[in-house]
Formats: C-alpha cells, sequence, structure tokens
C-alpha cells in the first residue's frame, strides 16, 4: 500500500508532524508559517535546509505508536 500524497495534490494542515520524501529519502518535517505568512517545512535534522519547499514532493501521516497488545 502507497499512502504517500503528492505535494502538487494536497499539502498537510499546518503545524502537524508528517513524514516528507525529499532528496530520495524520508525526514520528518512540519509545515509552518512564518511572520510574513510565507509557508515553509521545517525539519529537525539541521542539515536539511530549512526553506526547501519545492523538494519535498510527497507526504504522508505519521504511523500511529506503539501500544502494548493487552
Amino acid at each position: 500500500m502507497n499512502d504517500w500524497i503528492p505535494c502538487s495534490r494536497k499539502l498537510p494542515e499546518l503545524g502537524k508532524n508528517v513524514l516528507c520524501w525529499l532528496y530520495n529519502d524520508y525526514y520528518i518535517g512540519i509545515l509552518t508559517r512564518d511572520n510574513h505568512n510565507g509557508v515553509y517545512w521545517s525539519f529537525d535534522d539541521f542539515d536539511l535546509v530549512k526553506d526547501d519547499f519545492n523538494n519535498v514532493v510527497a507526504w504522508m501521516p505519521l504511523p500511529a505508536g506503539y501500544k502494548e497488545s493487552e
């Protein structure tokens, strides 16, 4: 199953962590707004350029966290 959503089709909700596909790999990122109402991606991995909006080609929601079965 391929749950990747192309950015050209739809962007994620602002402020929500998602899995992003860019540079042939995936990263956890968040779509946010700056003080001038510009939208950009922010990543925890500081090796990435924070304003790398055009290089994120697809995204998907993060999976649910682990829950120990009862």
